[in-house]
């Protein structure tokens, strides 16, 4: 009866290993959404650090987005109500950003990696007391994935997070036989870990 009990512990700190390596290995992987979003944090300190120094309360607001990026509008609100800046008509001071481009691509890289590349334009304009502050910001962000990661580092629900795929997808046998091989993987290990073990 104890050996059983052994058996069950090794078997179950065996299973949880495994999970803890697999959800670590998912984890580290950085979402198309959370790349936009930290970019989109660097432009926002940008203007915030010229917030700081000219002390306005209030003026106009434009935002000229066709990629429908909200997260970059939500973050700029709560950028302006963070400082007490009220949006009027203000014509002295004004506030315009754009995002120009958003481009995000997949390219084959080696034997199941894909190099991801995203490039992403933004532009602002400010306007306060008489002084212009204007910048283009172009982001440049690439690193290299497993192909079957890309379904979930994308969002199928904000399409600015779907990118174009310039690579050959995999044959139909690939996508079966690749799961089959890793859990028939795993379950021979653990048969033989058991088996050389008694």
């Amino acid at each position: 009866m104890r050996n059983k009990t052994i058996r069950i512990n090794r078997v179950l700190l065996i299973i949880s290993l495994l999970f803890t390596i697999n959800w670590t290995a998912f984890a580290s992987i950085k979402t198309n959404y959370s790349i936009i979003d930290s970019l989109n944090d660097d432009f926002l300190k940008e203007i915030e650090d010229i917030l700081k120094i000219s002390k306005i309360d209030e003026f106009s607001y434009q935002l000229t987005d066709k990629f429908q990026i909200n997260v970059l509008e939500n973050k700029a609100q709560v950028m302006l109500n963070k400082h007490n800046i009220k949006i009027t008509n203000n014509k002295l001071s004004k506030l315009t950003l754009a995002v120009n481009n958003l481009k995000i691509q997949y390219a084959q890289a080696e034997d199941s990696k894909i190099l991801r590349t995203i490039h992403y334009s933004l532009f602002y304009q400010l306007k306060v007391s008489g002084k212009d502050y204007t910048n283009q910001l172009d982001y440049k962000y690439s690193d290299t994935i497993v192909k079957t990661d890309i379904n979930t580092i994308e969002n199928e629900h904000l399409k600015y997070t779907i990118g174009v795929r310039n690579f050959d997808e995999e044959d139909f046998i690939d996508t079966i036989l690749e799961p089959f091989l890793i859990i028939g993987s795993a379950i021979l290990t653990g048969i033989l870990l058991f088996t050389l073990r008694s």
